[in-house]
């Protein structure tokens, strides 16, 4: 991971401990940023909807308005269509997975 995409993402600081539990941990960032107008890798995002800390993604990418990227398995666009609550409802409806708040 870059020093920019680290700083972009919040990974410098903060209370990220749930990044030790993520499915992508060992993944590279990169592989969850494409360009415009091409699918992400069905693969990587297998990965996502199979994550235990799902929801504490979104809400991570929500917080840090990050605008790129698929995180907690939605894209960019599906992001800016929905407030927090509601991706947090899609995200539960998609991998079962029960929101830690």
């Amino acid at each position: 991971m870059s020093d920019d995409n680290e700083i972009e993402l919040g990974v410098a600081g903060g209370d990220l401990l749930w990044l030790n539990d993520a499915a992508c941990a060992e993944m590279s960032i990169d592989d969850f940023f494409v360009e415009a107008g091409h699918a992400i890798d069905e693969e990587v995002l297998r990965v996502c909807q199979g994550c235990p800390v799902r929801v504490d993604c979104v809400k991570h990418v929500y917080s840090m308005q990050v605008s790129g990227g698929y995180f907690g398995g939605l894209s960019p666009g599906q992001r800016r269509e929905r407030s927090l609550d509601e991706a947090i409802r899609l995200v539960v409806m998609d991998s079962r997975v029960t929101p830690s708040r």
